[in-house]
């Protein structure tokens, strides 16, 4: 003969059936929210605004290894060695730079221009304001230049130092000195008369003293 439970026994049951069912989908519900939750990264700490130059990276550059085999590499390598024994002689650094420019020109790689003026930079940090590392650094034109030539109230004579300020086209200015390739009186008159053609034309009416 069947059994029958009780009708309480049987509500009993049921209900606590629903209430696992209910109970396993919010603990699902649960899972997904927080697989599907957005994460947050940590921002990465800032680095080093790029074409910043300091003082070391400027002295790695005018340091670094050159793996060449011609004179001019074996003259950078005993500059190096100097500087490693003396890192704070102006001149050595000067000096070192010169011959990074010559590398520059050997090689045709205007790449090691930036090694000389890595030189030049670490020149001026140690001695502020010398015109040996500003002429180095000047080698940093960059063919947007305009020139103008100072320290000529007096003339112009064969060989004259004078005074070159570049202007860039962002109105920035550089100066440094050079040696004027003017190497004889003749072509001073040249220059006074605009060239040698407008030189020989006044010469020839008669418009050039003599004794000029």
């Amino acid at each position: 003969m069947r059994t029958l439970r009780p009708r309480r026994e049987l509500l009993l049951a049921a209900t606590l059936a629903a209430a696992s069912v209910v109970s396993l989908d919010a603990s699902l519900g649960c899972g997904k929210a927080q697989t599907d939750a957005p994460v947050t990264a940590v921002p990465a700490p800032s680095a080093e605004p790029a074409g910043v130059s300091t003082p070391r990276t400027a002295r790695a550059l005018g340091l670094v290894k050159d793996e060449g085999t011609m004179p001019v590499d074996l003259q950078i390598a005993a500059a190096q060695q100097m500087l490693g024994q003396f890192p704070d002689v102006r001149d050595h650094w000067i000096a070192l730079g010169r011959l990074w420019v010559r590398k520059a020109r050997d090689a045709a790689d205007p790449g090691f221009y930036l090694n000389a003026k890595a030189c030049a930079d670490v020149s001026l940090e140690i001695d502020p304001g010398n015109l040996p590392g500003e002429n180095l650094g000047a080698l940093g034109l960059n063919g947007d230049e305009l020139f103008d030539v100072l320290r000529l109230e007096d003339g112009l004579t064969p060989g004259q130092r004078v005074l070159v300020q570049a202007t860039g086209a962002d109105a920035s200015t550089r100066k440094f000195e050079m040696t004027a390739r003017v190497d004889s009186p003749v072509e001073v008159q040249y220059l006074q008369h605009g060239g040698i053609l407008p030189f020989v034309l006044r010469e020839l009416l008669g418009e050039v003293p003599a004794d000029s």
